[in-house]
C-alpha cells in the first residue's frame, strides 16, 4: 500500500519568524515502523519549502497582525500527492495552532481522491480527537497515542473491522466512536530508529541556523563565509539532529498534556540503544549535535551517566530544549553532562511561589533547590535557560509577582516568560471550562495568541496579567543590561 505522512506548513504572526523547526520525529518513526511492508513517503510541508516570507505572503488576523504562510503552498502539495498517489495520508497534528493547515491539507487530499483514508496523529490529534472529527469530515481515523503498532495495524487490516483495533477514533453514523485505549510500548529498544533518509535531513541543519527576517536577510546572513563566522561566534555545529530517549515523563503537571500522547507510564530507552542511534548518526550523516527531545532526560541517573560516558568518546554537542527536571540534577550528574557535550539546559520552573507550585501545579519544586542548581550550572560553564508563565488558574497577582521576582534575581542566562495558555487534553483546560475561566482564548489560533493572557479569575483579571507582564519585560531588560 503507498502511504504518504504528512507534516502541515505553518501560518505564524510575522513576529514570531523564523520559527524553530527540527526533524519530524514522529513521522520518521512512523515510517520505520510500517516502511517493510509498505511503499511509505514522507512530506515535509513546513521545511520543503521554507524560504522567508516577502511581502505578498502576508494576511492580517482579527488582531491587525500580520500572519505569512511558511512552506509548501496547496498547490504544491497537491501535486506531489498525486504524484505519489497514497492509498492512505497521515497527518501530524502536533499543536493546535496548525489544526486550520492540517484540516485544509486532509480535504485538499480527498478533493486529489476521495477514496483516500486520512488519519490524524499526534499530540493535538491524541488530546481531542473529538474536535477533529467533528469539524473536519475529511479526517476518516484519529491515532490516539503512539502510533507504532496502531497505525501499523490499521494498514495491514486495510481499515476493517476498526471497532476491533486498539487506540483509535472514528466516526460512525455521526458519532464519534472512541475503541479500547493501546497499552503503551514498554520495551521502546524494539522500536526501529528513524527514517531518516525519508526527510530532507540537511535542510534541518539550515532551518537550525540563525536566521533573519526576511529572504533578503537570510540569504546575507547565510552566506558560508558569514555562516562559518557567526557559528564560531555563538558555538554553534552542525549537521544538527534530533533524538528521543524516552517517552512521557513521571510527574504529572498541572498545565500539561504530555499524557495524552505517551500515557501515564514513563518508559527509557536503554543506555546502549540510545548509543547505537548516535553512532549511527555520527557515522550516516556526520552530526555534531544533538537536540535531546525528551520530557524527562535525566530521571534515570545510572542511564545518565552511562549515555555521558558513551558520549565523551565523541566529537559532539547536545542540548535538551524540551527542559530537564531540577530535582533529578546532582553535581556528579551536572559534571558529567558537562563532560560529555552538553552545552546547556532548559528549566521548566513555571512559577516563583513554592506553594503554588507544590499545591496547585503539582511541580514539586524546592525554589532553593533551583537556585543552587542554576549557580552550580554557571560555575561549570552550562548556559541555562528559565521558562516562567503568569496567568494560571488559582494564581494571585502575588504570586504572579513572586514568579517575576525570582526570575530577576536568579542567576539564570535567559529567561522565557509567557502568558497562560490552557492546552486542550490538560487539567488546567478542564478545570477552566468548569469555571468558566477563559475569556480570551480559541484553541485554533493558539500560535497567534500566545502572548496574549486567556485567563481571568477574581484574583486577577486579563489587564492585571498584561501589565505584570510588560513590568517583567522592562525589569529583565534592565537586568541583562547590567
Amino acid at each position: 500500500m503507498n502511504v504518504s505522512l504528512v507534516r502541515p506548513y505553518w501560518r505564524i504572526p510575522q513576529s514570531y519568524y523564523p520559527p524553530v523547526v527540527t526533524e519530524p520525529l514522529g513521522l520518521e518513526y512512523l515510517a520505520s515502523a510500517i516502511r517493510e511492508e509498505h511503499n511509505v513517503s514522507i512530506l515535509d510541508c513546513l521545511a520543503e519549502d521554507y524560504n522567508g516570507w516577502s511581502k505578498n505572503d502576508f494576511v492580517t488576523d482579527n488582531y491587525n497582525r500580520k500572519i505569512v504562510h511558511i512552506g509548501l503552498k496547496n498547490k504544491q502539495i497537491t501535486k506531489k500527492i498525486k504524484k505519489f498517489n497514497p492509498e492512505a495520508v497521515g497527518i501530524g497534528y502536533d499543536f493546535f495552532p496548525q489544526l486550520p493547515c492540517a484540516n485544509e491539507i486532509s480535504q485538499l487530499t480527498k478533493k486529489v481522491n476521495k477514496d483516500i483514508i486520512v488519519i490524524a496523529g499526534g499530540p493535538q490529534a491524541s488530546s481531542d480527537p473529538d474536535t477533529i472529527l467533528e469539524r473536519d469530515n475529511s479526517v476518516d481515523i484519529v491515532n490516539i497515542g503512539e502510533g507504532e503498532i496502531t497505525f501499523k495495524e490499521l494498514l495491514d487490516k486495510k481499515f476493517r473491522n476498526l471497532k476491533d483495533i486498539k487506540g483509535i477514533a472514528y466516526k460512525k453514523k455521526g458519532k464519534v466512536i472512541k475503541t479500547k485505549p493501546r497499552p503503551p510500548i514498554m520495551n521502546l529498544d524494539t522500536i526501529a530508529f528513524p527514517a531518516r533518509d525519508l526527510v530532507p535531513f540537511n535542510t534541518y541543519s539550515k532551518l537550525g541556523r540563525i536566521r533573519g527576517k526576511s529572504r533578503t536577510v537570510d540569504k546575507i546572513i547565510n552566506l558560508p563565509i558569514i555562516a562559518n563566522i557567526r557559528d564560531k561566534i555563538f558555538k554553534l555545529r552542525f549537521p544538527r539532529a534530533n533524538i528521543l530517549t524516552s517517552r512521557g515523563c513521571p510527574n504529572h503537571c498541572y498545565f500539561c498534556s504530555v499524557h495524552n500522547v505517551w500515557g501515564h507510564k514513563y518508559r527509557m530507552r536503554s543506555a546502549s540503544n540510545v548509543l547505537e542511534e548516535i553512532n549511527q548518526l555520527v557515522n550516516n550523516y556526520n552530526v555534531k549535535s544533538l537536540y535531546i527531545q525528551d520530557d524527562n532526560f535525566t530521571i534515570s541517573k545510572k542511564r545518565t551517566l552511562e549515555i555521558c560516558k558513551g558520549l565523551e568518546k565523541l566529537d559532539i554537542t547536545y542540548t535538551m530544549p524540551s527542559g530537564v527536571y531540577i530535582p533529578s540534577l546532582d553535581k556528579e550528574i551536572l559534571e558529567s553532562i558537562k563532560k560529555s557535550g552538553c552545552t546547556s539546559l532548559y528549566f521548566g520552573i513555571e512559577n516563583g511561589n513554592e506553594k503554588y507550585l507544590n499545591d496547585i501545579t503539582q511541580k514539586k519544586l524546592d525554589l532553593n533547590q533551583v537556585h543552587k542548581v542554576i549557580t552550580e550550572c554557571k560555575n561549570i560553564g552550562i548556559t541555562t535557560t528559565g521558562y516562567f508563565i503568569l496567568g494560571m488558574l488559582g494564581e494571585t497577582k502575588q504570586t504572579m509577582k513572586d514568579t517575576i521576582n525570582f526570575a530577576i534575581t536568579s542567576k539564570l542566562d535567559k529567561v522565557r516568560l509567557y502568558t497562560c495558555m490552557p492546552i486542550p487534553g490538560s487539567r488546567l483546560y478542564k478545570d477552566c471550562i468548569k469555571q468558566n475561566a477563559i475569556k480570551n482564548f480559541d484553541p485554533l489560533n493558539m500560535m497567534v495568541q500566545s502572548d496574549m493572557p486567556s485567563i481571568e479569575s477574581d484574583k486577577f483579571s486579563i489587564q492585571d496579567v498584561l501589565k505584570l507582564k510588560n513590568t517583567a519585560k522592562k525589569k529583565l531588560k534592565d537586568r541583562d543590561a547590567t
